[in-house]
């Protein structure tokens, strides 16, 4: 049984549709006929080839269905093939995360309250969009109470719910600063829950991201809170470019 070209070569109808039309057209610019034809037949001989080239490449989609579209939506139309919910975004509980709003003539960015002077001090690295808190050490602050250390307070956290602690941070060399984690237990009062939960080591290499998760005993707003380790050089400094606290999921306490 002899076996078509086309299938020789896997030609599919629509194919062999689209090669008739373009083979009629050829046979009709070459005859020059009178009228239109014979304008298209003062076309230089080498213009030809494109024209033909042309019509073959818009009557591309024309023709018999091929076997291998069944199925599959006509041209021109739409159809929804699945469809499915994208994950929820974990908010920020951070309150100015990047710290780039201050108040006028204020030490700290909106949401952060400033250390002692007698301990660290702040400068501002913000230019534009983009904003960053420079920390310098002239004394240790390891053994001074909340109220002594640069932090700030989120108000929305759930006993037994984990989350996550993440900041971008740089540090000089000799710089080592620890991120303290305490709780309001009573109106005022503090509670520390974790003294070293996260230590950011300073090495002069640039920017670093650090995070870890954690847990609550009991309802209550968390402090985070930055002091310096026992290994931390005088005047050196730590550099916060970045805050989040998000919620991960619901968790064992710490």
């Amino acid at each position: 049984m002899e076996t078509p070209y086309s299938q020789l070569l896997g030609v599919s109808q629509k194919t062999k549709v689209n090669l008739k039309m373009v083979f009629a057209i050829t046979l009709l610019l070459l005859s020059r006929r009178r009228g239109l034809l014979a304008k298209v037949g003062a076309l230089p001989s080498r213009m030809l080839p494109v024209l033909v080239l042309g019509v073959a490449l818009s009557l591309a989609g024309c023709g018999a269905k091929d076997d291998a579209m069944v199925g599959y939506p006509e041209p021109g139309t739409m159809k929804v093939l699945s469809a499915a919910p994208l994950p929820a975004q974990s908010q920020n509980l951070a309150v100015n995360p990047y710290m780039r709003q201050w108040w006028v003539g204020s030490p700290v960015p909106e949401g952060y309250t400033a250390p002692k002077p007698e301990f660290s001090s702040l400068e501002p690295l913000v230019s534009g969009e983009v904003g960053a808190l420079r920390q310098a050490w002239k004394a240790l602050d390891d053994t001074s109470g909340v109220d002594d250390l640069f932090h700030f307070i989120v108000p929305r956290v759930s006993k037994g719910g984990v989350y996550e602690i993440g900041t971008i941070a740089e540090g000089s060399e000799g710089a080592q600063a620890s991120i303290a984690l305490w709780q309001e237990t009573e109106p005022g009062k503090y509670t520390l829950l974790q003294d070293n939960f996260l230590t950011i080591q300073g090495d002069g290499f640039g920017l670093r991201w650090y995070a870890k998760r954690f847990s609550l005993p009991q309802d209550g707003p968390l402090v985070v809170a930055v002091h310096a380790t026992p290994s931390m050089k005088q005047d050196a400094w730590a550099a916060w470019h970045y805050w989040s606290v998000t919620a991960v999921r619901g968790g064992t306490e710490i």
